[in-house]
């Protein structure tokens, strides 16, 4: 399970979703992205590839229902970027 942390305690700069996520990666604004374990490998790598690319650091934990509690959100979601 994933863990509150000082990075994931700011509701207010967290970024929902894969579109998003992809943009501010190519941005530089995240200093992590999270990831569910559940979302499909194609979904995955293609953000995990990113994220190398722009030097970003990743964590794969939780889940997409997890996810979506931790952004007050009642809807899975797969990815969410935590802004610097």
């Amino acid at each position: 399970m994933l863990s509150m942390n000082k990075n994931t305690e700011r509701k207010d700069k967290l970024i929902i979703g894969k579109k998003q996520v992809i943009k501010g990666l190519a941005e530089n604004k995240f200093c992590k992205i999270l990831i569910a374990s559940d979302n499909d490998s194609h979904f995955n790598d293609e953000l995990i590839k990113k994220c190398e690319l722009h030097n970003t650091d990743y964590e794969i934990s939780s889940n997409k229902k997890e996810l979506g509690s931790l952004c007050n959100i009642e809807v899975p979601c797969g990815v969410i970027g935590i802004e610097k």
